[in-house]
Order: C-alpha cells, then structure tokens, then sequence
C-alpha cells in the first residue's frame, strides 16, 4: 500500500485490495513498528484508515508532559532487583523520566535503577509498556543543572 495523505489520528492509503468500512489492519512502517488501524471508508483502491490508539497510548494522551523530552539514541545500564544488568537503547529523556527498548519482560509498577555515565544510579519506576518499550520515572528527578550537563554529554 502506499500513503497518500497522513495526519495524527488517520491516513488515506492507495491498496490493491478491496477493503471494507470496519476493517481492522495492521499499518506496519519499517523503522517505526506497526501501529492498528480501522478501515473507514474505500473507494476504488483508495481507502480512509483512522489509527487505533493501544490503552497506554489513549492514557498517555490524556496526561499532558511534566517536561520537554529530547530524543536520543543512546545505551545506558538498567538493573532491576534479583536480575542482572541490562544495556538498554534510550529513546528519549527529561528530568522527570526516559523511555527505553525492552530488553526483558516487565510491568507496570516495576522498580529499577537506570545508569549513565558519570552519574550515581537512578531509582525509576515503570509507568507504561507498549510492545517492547516502557515509559519510566525516576522517583527523584534530575537537578535542571544537572539534566543540563547530561543532555550535553549525551548530545556529544
């Protein structure tokens, strides 16, 4: 299928088969994972597709963010008690909390501590889970002063 048009909530998609109104598919997007989506109207190889937000996603949107979050890519430790120590890929990071790539199965309410370079460790808890990435919360934020330095360190 090819996109045509993309907004937040929807798509209009050019397929070769004939959908139906209600449909349920899967809009797969190499790099960017899969997200579901509901056919809402097709008309000859075209069709309108309105994105379906997962539970964590839908309560995500209702939450406005504590802070700005930056994107990175980096790998930092993570430890959680009675495991061995992970390096994880961060997504992205503010003085409140980060997102990470899962590397073993966790849930909500999970208590772990997330460690970057030249920084003591930091306790964190996971607030979300969505495929194989996970939305955590230091229990004590960062400094601004500090979160500075890191945002420079991490940028570098």
């Amino acid at each position: 299928m090819t996109i045509l048009d993309l907004t937040y909530d929807g798509c209009c998609v050019e397929v070769r088969t004939e959908l139906r109104p209600g449909d349920t598919i899967k809009l797969c997007v190499s790099g960017r994972g899969a997200i579901d989506a509901q056919v809402r109207w097709y008309d000859r190889g075209r069709a309108g597709l309105s994105f379906t937000l997962s539970p964590a996603a839908r309560e995500r949107e209702l939450k406005p963010r504590v802070a700005k979050r930056f994107s990175v890519d980096v790998e930092v430790v993570q430890r959680r008690p009675g495991h061995p120590k992970y390096r994880v890929r961060l997504v992205d990071i503010s003085r409140y909390g980060c997102k990470i790539e899962m590397v073993e199965q966790m849930r909500v309410g999970d208590h772990l501590w997330i460690k970057f370079e030249r920084i003591e460790a930091l306790h964190a808890e996971i607030c979300w889970i969505e495929k194989f990435q996970a939305g955590v919360r230091y229990l004590n934020p960062l400094h601004p002063a500090v979160f500075e330095l890191l945002i420079k360190q991490l940028s570098t």
